[in-house]
């Protein structure tokens, strides 16, 4: 477990000089009810001079191997102040968004052994609790909410497998889908990568081999993250399985593929792309991306975060900042990592349940713990309902 400095100072967050000071002792928000399956977390250490966490709140997701999974807040002390199971034992809650209407939570859930179409976006008003569900036809992974109102996700596609004699299974591949929201199914596709990225069928990696995401399938793109700029109307997709970004527009046309074998862009410098990462920043001229690492010619390396500048009009990225796991771990799967306004970075070490807030000099700042794996996060500068 990655309990790093357990005994700092809990005494002391009464008093570290800061915008306020954290009181977690009191812990002004345990008396809301949680169930006994949703794990706490543990605060275990906090700079609130330096922290930006530490006086806001994150909205995240957080499930067990098993049944359990929950879109909760936590606090600046780690305490949770709100949070929406599962509906039922057969499904995951696998991605959690503040709406653009700043009263309300989205999240998405599908089936979990990823064997049926159920895939639903839930919207739910934190101080009411009403609720509005759409029908996201095939959904999985991320989905973004456009300022129109629309919902816009990841969805399977599947074809007929003509390519590889070794795999007996069809291919299963990604495609972004655009729905009303409340609609009980109806939706279209925006983006196949299977027709529109004009990418001919290739063996990614051993990661295709049938069922080992997609029960039944070999699976070849595994997009795991969208990102929408409404000023540019433009979708940014991470496709897992080819380590590259996907630049989509509006309309549905592809313009760049940055990274993998039909990476377009030049490399400045030492730059080392992603490898099988995960990512919820994308911005114009750069992104922050969950690097875990995977298939480095034998070497296992410790996931990292790291920060790119991207030259759209140039081609050209760069690496600019990074941070690698302190204790030097290598995670497979999950991860995730985000911008806060005032620098530094908060991460997701999704499968030891750890969140740590990072200074630009790579110093931890603020961190948490649960018993419990971790999706994606975001911060929530103002929880006042």
């Amino acid at each position: 477990m990655r309990w790093i400095a357990p005994l700092l100072a809990l005494v002391a967050l009464g008093c570290t000089p800061g915008k306020r000071a954290l009181k977690c002792h009191e812990r002004p928000s345990a008396d809301v009810e949680t169930p006994d399956n949703l794990e706490p977390f543990k605060l275990l250490s906090v700079d609130s001079s330096e922290s930006q966490v530490a006086n806001g709140h994150i909205l995240l997701n957080q499930f067990d191997k098993k049944t359990e999974s929950y879109s909760a807040v936590i606090d600046g002390c780690g305490a949770h102040v709100w949070w929406r199971e599962r509906q039922t034992p057969q499904t995951k809650i696998t991605r959690s968004r503040m709406s653009l209407d700043g009263r309300s939570v989205l999240y998405s859930e599908y089936d979990r052994a990823r064997e049926l179409d159920t895939g639903e976006i839930r919207r739910v008003n934190v101080k009411t609790g009403a609720e509005t569900v759409t029908r996201a036809k095939e959904q999985h992974h991320d989905f973004i909410e456009r300022p129109d109102g629309k919902l816009v996700w990841l969805s399977w596609q599947y074809t007929s497998n003509l390519w590889f004699d070794n795999v007996d299974a069809d291919i299963a591949s990604d495609a972004i889908r655009m729905g009303d929201e409340g609609s009980d199914g109806d939706s279209e596709m925006l983006f196949s990568i299977l027709d529109d990225s004009g990418v001919d069928i290739f063996w990614a990696c051993d990661h295709m081999n049938a069922s080992t995401f997609v029960p039944q399938f070999a699976e070849w793109s595994h997009t795991n993250s969208l990102i929408y700029d409404p000023d540019q109307d433009a979708y940014f997709a991470l496709t897992r399985y080819w380590d590259a970004v996907l630049r989509i527009e509006g309309d549905g046309t592809l313009s760049w593929i940055l990274g993998g074998r039909n990476n377009e862009f030049t490399l400045i410098g030492d730059t080392v792309l992603p490898q099988h990462g995960h990512m919820s920043e994308f911005w114009p001229g750069g992104m922050l991306v969950f690097d875990n690492r995977n298939h480095n010619d034998g070497k296992e390396l410790p996931s990292r975060v790291v920060e790119y500048a991207i030259d759209e009009e140039a081609r050209t990225v760069e690496e600019v900042w990074s941070y690698d796991d302190p204790n030097g771990v290598f995670w497979s799967y999950l991860g995730d990592a985000r911008r806060l306004p005032g620098g530094n970075v908060l991460i997701a070490w999704s499968a030891s349940g750890t969140i740590s807030e990072v200074n630009r000099k790579g110093e931890v700042v603020w961190e948490a713990q649960t018993e419990h794996d971790l999706g994606r996060l975001e911060f929530v500068r103002d929880w006042e309902f």
